[in-house]
């Protein structure tokens, strides 16, 4: 009877390169990731915005149509051992649950037995806190907090060993609002199949969705009356600006500042390499990496 990796490598889930100077197996693409709205859910209700909090996702291989895609039906917190004993970054400043993540050793190899077990896939993962003075720090906490580090950069380099193979998997952040707690950034990143960051497929987005804004707008027909309302309601924000700089300018900047925050939305649809949602599924797309 062949392995579970040999089998996902027969049926081209797998291919494999060198890594590291290692054989290692790493995910065919295109491919998607589909978390299910119960996961989604769960991410946002377990979200700490003061702290780091990591696990492991179960991703199971399916085809659906012609598609590979990975389930993600069920999540795994393990704890943050990242004060267990002194760790300190490269300047030398002492690492805490506030600004690192470690999962506990004997639950991490714990669960990768039952994950490897059941014909599943380990996908981990790790937040980013986000917890800022106020709601609107807090949204510009959250833009800034969606990119990886260069720790998580070099990680997402490191594979799984299962029966003497090496297998590389991309690695997910998580990434909440303290204050609004009705949204939740989940992205994919490196594994040999994803970029190491987001912002140029956060920038992508961006674009999408104001070229749709740009569209709903220019095929919309106004009244009469609803063109003066637009007029009256430009020239009052022009009065205030003038007559009220000092209340007028900050509420402009923090509009300006958080248009990324809204504008990244991905809520259902697909998008590649992150998605950020609120509610329903969230499909994850990472493109063919030939093309």
């Amino acid at each position: 009877m062949k392995n579970f990796i040999q089998q996902l490598f027969d049926d081209d889930f797998l291919q494999t390169k060198k890594h590291k100077g290692t054989e290692t197996y790493f995910l065919t693409t295109p491919c998607r990731f589909v978390y299910e709205e119960s996961i989604v859910k769960n991410l946002i209700n377990h979200y700490l915005a003061e702290e780091e909090i990591g696990g492991i996702f179960w991703a199971e291989p399916k085809v659906i149509g012609n598609e590979k895609v990975y389930l993600i039906r069920h999540v795994k917190y393990l704890r943050n051992a990242i004060e267990d004993k002194e760790h300190r970054d490269e300047d030398g400043r002492i690492l805490t649950k506030k600004n690192a993540y470690i999962p506990d050793a004997k639950e991490y190899f714990e669960e990768l037995k039952k994950i490897f077990a059941s014909n599943n896939l380990p996908l981990k993962f790790h937040s980013h806190p986000t917890k800022g003075n106020g709601s609107i720090e807090d949204i510009m906490m959250q833009l800034l907090h969606t990119e990886t580090s260069i720790q998580d950069q070099k990680e997402s380099q490191d594979s799984y060993l299962f029966e003497g193979k090496n297998i590389l998997m991309p690695r997910a952040l998580i990434v909440g609002n303290g204050d609004f707690k009705n949204n939740i950034f989940i992205g994919l990143y490196d594994g040999s199949i994803a970029p190491v960051e987001f912002e140029e497929s956060k920038r992508a987005k961006i674009q999408e969705n104001m070229n749709r804004v740009f569209e709903s707008i220019s095929s919309s027909k106004f009244s009469e009356n609803q063109k003066f309302v637009l007029v009256v309601a430009g020239v009052l924000t022009a009065i205030a600006v003038i007559k009220y700089p000092k209340i007028a300018f900050p509420a402009l900047l923090v509009l300006s500042a958080s248009a990324p925050f809204f504008l990244t939305n991905t809520e259902s649809s697909n998008t590649n390499y992150f998605s950020k949602l609120s509610f329903g599924a969230a499909n994850i797309c990472i493109p063919n990496q030939n093309d």
